[in-house]
């Protein structure tokens, strides 16, 4: 008897070791992944700023204004040259290619993850919370709190990935508005010649975009497909299962 209580002491002992290493490396991955997306983010506000400022030091002052809107000191911006902008945007550009070629297959199979974390977990809460007596048979963890933890962690990575990714594609659109609207401003030939290759550039090039391995974009309105996806399985194993 003792043996046995031992041996299943062990065994509980190891499925806890072993969740607990799976999901430090799930968050590690996840905290890599969102990290080297907002500091994408945070490059192409550097340029946007950088784009802004050029345009208004060298052009009309009330109309940049007006058209472009609020610009930020000089002093608090970090400046480049107007002939090094299309430069910076194609570097970003390419690093949002090879970060998307490094993660697509992890982001493949951390949005499945999720989905299907979604839907058994809704499904858990629902079974214990309208027939708990069925829950023995249909559930793996009788605790409403672990289901809800569990449910709130998913849900929290997904939102995590899916606004970085939404952030950092609106900042890069951004900046394809600012050059087309900055080429309106034609007063001066330097801007004029300096801008002339990034608004090529912006025009020609495919707008950014966060895709998992090609199979899925990496969006806000994942976040909706997912609401959806949960609300649709979660009624038809209602359906099955407590009837």
């Amino acid at each position: 008897m003792r043996k046995s209580q031992q041996s299943g002491f062990r065994k509980k002992t190891v499925k806890l070791i072993l969740s607990v290493v799976f999901r430090s490396l799930e968050y590690l991955v996840l905290l890599q992944i969102t990290t080297l997306v907002l500091e994408l983010h945070t490059r192409f506000l550097v340029l946007n700023d950088s784009i802004l400022t050029t345009a208004t030091h060298h052009c009309n002052k009330h109309f940049s204004r007006i058209l472009l809107g609020y610009v930020r000191q000089p002093d608090l911006v970090s400046q480049l040259g107007v002939d090094r902008l299309h430069h910076a945007r194609a570097v970003l550009q390419r690093a949002a290619e090879l970060l998307q070629r490094h993660f697509g297959v992890t982001l493949v199979l951390h949005v499945t993850t999720t989905f299907s974390a979604l839907i058994y977990g809704a499904y858990q809460f629902l079974v214990m919370w309208v027939a708990p007596e069925k829950s023995n048979a249909t559930v793996v963890n009788n605790s409403k709190a672990s289901a809800a933890t569990w449910l709130t962690s998913h849900l929290l990575h997904l939102v995590a990935v899916a606004l970085s990714c939404s952030a950092t594609v609106d900042e890069a659109e951004r900046t394809r508005d600012l050059v087309v609207r900055v080429a309106t401003l034609r007063w001066r030939p330097f801007l004029s010649a300096g801008m002339e290759p990034l608004l090529m550039q912006v025009l020609t090039s495919r707008p950014l975009s966060f895709k998992a391995a090609g199979f899925l974009t990496i969006d806000r309105r994942l976040l909706v497909t997912a609401l959806c996806v949960t609300i649709t399985y979660l009624v038809i194993l209602a359906q099955i299962s407590l009837n």
